[in-house]
């Protein structure tokens, strides 16, 4: 038996694709109110489409938004399920997540992310954040020092890297592993 092909996504309709680009010009004018409105209007028209509330929640993170992206972010997974073709998803959940401080959530959905683009993995600074504010330093520390692997002249990850070594061995080490850090 041939396996089944994937299902292909399912992009808004034609009809929801236009109060999308309708709902990004009244962003690009400062009309946020109608933007909402727009974005809404688009949902409506077909609320089973599960592209529509990943549209709508990445316009509601424009506008700082952030419960209100996390909540269609997770009403679009809720329908599709942990799939390869939706990793950015959880990517993008995460991050709201992590801007309404929800850091276990935010790790959750980054590791699914990784799981779902194992790639993806050294670059993934952000996960390397929340957990050394989670009091995670050691986990934290590892993933800075993989994210170097493809970017060595981070200043942001040397940064949380030396506070991760100074919380774990003290300030000592951690001022060695500065001067030990790839330039």
């Amino acid at each position: 038996a041939q396996p089944l092909p994937d299902a292909p996504i399912i992009f808004p309709r034609v009809e929801q694709e236009e109060f999308f680009l309708q709902a990004i010009e009244a962003f690009e004018a400062n009309d946020t109110n109608a933007m909402v409105r727009l974005m809404n209007q688009a949902v409506a028209m077909d609320a089973t489409n599960h592209f529509a509330y990943i549209k709508r929640a990445q316009l509601y993170d424009l506008i700082g938004q952030n419960t209100h992206a996390a909540r269609d972010y997770s009403r679009a997974l809720g329908t599709v399920g942990v799939d390869q073709k939706y990793a950015d998803v959880f990517q993008m959940r995460g991050c709201a997540f992590f801007k309404l401080g929800n850091l276990n959530g935010a790790v959750s959905d980054w590791k699914k992310f990784i799981e779902l683009k194992p790639d993806k993995e050294a670059e993934h600074w952000q996960i390397g954040v929340a957990n050394a504010l989670l009091g995670h330093y050691a986990d934290a520390r590892r993933q800075f020092e993989w994210h170097w692997t493809v970017n060595a002249k981070d200043l942001e990850v040397a940064f949380w890297h030396f506070l991760c070594v100074a919380r774990t061995e003290g300030l000592e080490a951690a001022r060695d592993s500065i001067k030990s850090a790839p330039e």
